[in-house]
């Protein structure tokens, strides 16, 4: 792992990133489309994988895990998964990369980054860090509302319908996004510990 990864690792390790067993804490979104999207409101339809992604400026992993997740959505929904995509990117930057994916689940737009934030997964990229990354400033910046240079940690969680975080998948390698595989049998599990 090069230095970038090495210096998000030890990020991580440091962070308060909610973990299993946390309660999921509930927040409303606007999807692509603009109409408000609640989690709580999702768990009643089953457990939710609630991913993080960079958006549009990211290397293309997350487009490939996006890409992946869409291709799977039979086996994740029949499994009892439903899943729930938040970027910090506006909704008319999502939708773009909805489009070019054919996504057909959630994509949620965390402008403000405070989703990011409640879960553990906010962190702020220095300028050499944007260098090193090979991403321009202002290419990093003019996809949120905020501005601040501040970037959610690539995750993923999956959330049982007791709201309860039963798996979390947070890596410094991005190249190491969990497969469909691994949340299905997250999911899998996720409702073996259910009461």
């Amino acid at each position: 792992m090069d230095a970038n990864g090495e210096w998000l690792r030890t990020l991580i390790q440091n962070s308060d990133i909610l973990g299993q067993g946390s309660i999921a804490p509930d927040f409303t979104l606007p999807d692509v489309f603009g109409a408000n999207v609640s989690l709580y409101d999702r768990l009643k339809g089953g457990a939710v994988v609630l991913m993080f992604h960079r958006g549009t400026f990211s290397s293309p992993y997350s487009h490939l895990q996006l890409a992946a997740y869409q291709e799977a959505l039979p086996e994740i929904t029949l499994a009892g998964g439903q899943i729930v995509a938040v970027s910090q990117q506006l909704p008319d930057r999502n939708i773009k990369v909805m489009e070019h994916h054919g996504l057909t689940f959630d994509l949620l737009s965390d402008a403000g980054n405070e989703v990011a934030r409640n879960f553990g997964l906010l962190y702020s990229a220095q300028d050499d860090f944007r260098r090193r990354v090979g991403t321009p400033a202002a290419d990093l910046t003019s996809s949120d509302r905020n501005n601040a240079g501040e970037f959610p940690i690539a995750a993923t969680f999956v959330i049982s319908p007791t709201k309860t975080i039963t798996a979390s998948f947070i890596e410094a390698d991005i190249r190491k996004c969990p497969s469909p595989k691994q949340i299905v049998s997250a999911l899998e599990a996720a409702y073996e510990l259910m009461p």
